[in-house]
């Protein structure tokens, strides 16, 4: 918001709030993109961990409950 190139708190809690804005389909490709990391169609917990570098140990435990909330053939 203020062109310095990168994203502090306060951007970051707005970008948030407005979080429609950024949702388009252009947008959420390139970010799938960028999280399946060997290019096969799919996020598995090693890409996601992969791609958050300099995660802490109790990081490990919310991956593993992102990719449960998200990957509907682990929730039934």
């Amino acid at each position: 918001m203020d062109g310095d190139g990168k994203i502090d708190y306060i951007e970051f809690v707005q970008a948030a709030i407005d979080h429609k804005a950024l949702l388009n389909k252009d947008n959420i490709k390139a970010i799938f993109n960028m999280l399946d990391s060997n290019g096969d169609g799919n996020i598995d917990l090693q890409e996601l961990q992969g791609n958050f570098k300099g995660s802490d140990n109790q990081s490990d435990g919310l991956f593993e409950r992102i990719i449960k909330e998200v990957d509907t053939d682990n929730n039934g």
